[in-house]
């Protein structure tokens, strides 16, 4: 298994996603999202993903998401990711820059991959140390994993 797909079971791991789904993060499930505060917009999207009406729920995140939802970052680039959608790296990126942990540490594994990005020890370092630093102790655990992982060889 790669980084990066690793990376997103570590964070279906963190929200308790059943394993038939982890081929892509799911932001919606589990106790990270129970602890937040959803707006009511949030709220109508998480239900319109829940009831399989995924293109709905696309048309509501992408202006939340520009707006700079972090939220809406997060989940719509979990949804492109599924569909394969290159943009998917960009919202996992915005999210992750305002401090999501899961985002984060799928950041730090795609650099430490080179998948969508230039390979880079020090990038994916950096991402993993943020993901730790605003995580719970699982996505802790996890970065500090990846990053004694990361290949010595890879350039700065």
């Amino acid at each position: 298994m790669n980084s990066v797909r690793f990376a997103f079971a570590v964070s279906m791991a963190l929200f308790a996603v059943p394993a038939s789904a982890q081929s892509a993060p799911n932001f919606l499930d589990g106790d990270y999202w129970s602890r937040q505060s959803l707006s009511l917009e949030q709220e109508k999207v998480r239900g319109l993903l829940e009831n399989g009406k995924v293109e709905a729920a696309l048309a509501r995140l992408a202006p939340m998401a520009e707006r700079g939802d972090m939220w809406a970052q997060a989940v719509l680039g979990a949804e492109l990711y599924k569909r394969g959608d290159v943009r998917a790296l960009h919202w996992i990126e915005a999210a992750a820059t305002q401090g999501h942990a899961p985002s984060a540490l799928f950041m730090g594994a795609a650099y430490a991959n080179g998948e969508g990005f230039d390979r880079g020890r020090a990038i994916a370092r950096g991402w993993l140390l943020l993901a730790a630093r605003r995580g719970d102790r699982v996505v802790i655990r996890d970065g500090h994993r990846m990053m004694r992982a990361l290949p010595r060889a890879t350039s700065s």
